[in-house]
């Protein structure tokens, strides 16, 4: 079975968590640039129920998701 966990974190200072993660010895491996449309009804009925679909954009590449 799959498990994914996430962790979301606001970031006041972009050049202070570079600093950390380098002091670290930590390194970017790539960079990728992802596009989100998100999509409800026009009543909201999706966030009103704390759920989504988004599709996400990545190069060629688009993967629909409902959470």
């Amino acid at each position: 079975m799959y498990l994914e966990i996430e962790a979301k974190l606001r970031v006041d200072s972009l050049s202070a968590v570079e600093e950390r993660l380098t002091a670290c010895d930590a390194a970017a491996e790539a960079e990728h640039i992802q596009l989100d449309y998100y999509f409800d009804s026009s009543q909201g009925r999706l966030a009103k129920a704390d759920e989504c679909l988004r599709l996400r954009g990545e190069g060629d590449r688009f993967i629909l998701t409902y959470k």
